[in-house]
């Protein structure tokens, strides 16, 4: 029972945030992995680019080093960020799996802690969006106009790093 609920809880979650998954820079690995920019149906991906993508061709793209230290910072901040965040997740996700487990549960208590982990996990997606848009505006049009076309599925595009 302790089981069912958790998981309907989860699917519950999991529906009230779905539309933000859209907007999310990121997906599991940064910017740029499952979800991310360049992958399913993102609607935003086409305007952003992943910062591993980004500094994977910092020498094709002609990168300053300027642009190349306010990428790194902006990643910096955003890793310490998520990490902080997450970590409050982990502790309101174990609170509420305590709320949950007994054979009545505190509707209340749960939903505020459920809200809580919803807005951790808001938090979150907005600090990846964050760092998908501050890598963007780092880059020249003419070095964003380089990265649309290294895109897969695009003519010319090469996966990986460069080739030396």
């Amino acid at each position: 029972m302790r089981r069912r609920m958790t998981l309907i809880l989860i699917a519950a979650i999991a529906l009230t945030c779905a539309p933000l998954a859209l907007a999310q820079a990121a997906g599991p690995g940064g910017p740029g992995g499952p979800g991310g920019p360049g992958h399913g149906g993102d609607p935003f991906a086409r305007h952003l680019f992943p910062p591993e993508q980004v500094l994977a061709h910092q020498g094709e793209l002609g990168l300053t080093d300027e642009q190349i230290e306010t990428i790194k910072q902006a990643i910096n901040r955003t890793h310490a960020t998520v990490l902080d965040l997450r970590i409050e997740l982990q502790r309101v996700g174990e609170q509420l799996e305590n709320v949950l487990e007994p054979a009545r549960v505190d509707l209340d208590q749960a939903l505020e802690l459920a809200q809580r982990a919803m807005g951790l996990e808001t938090r979150i997606k907005a600090a990846h969006l964050r760092l998908a848009i501050e890598v963007k505006n780092a880059l020249t049009p003419e070095q964003q106009d380089r990265l649309r076309e290294m895109r897969p599925g695009r003519p010319g595009h090469r996966p990986g790093p460069p080739r030396d």
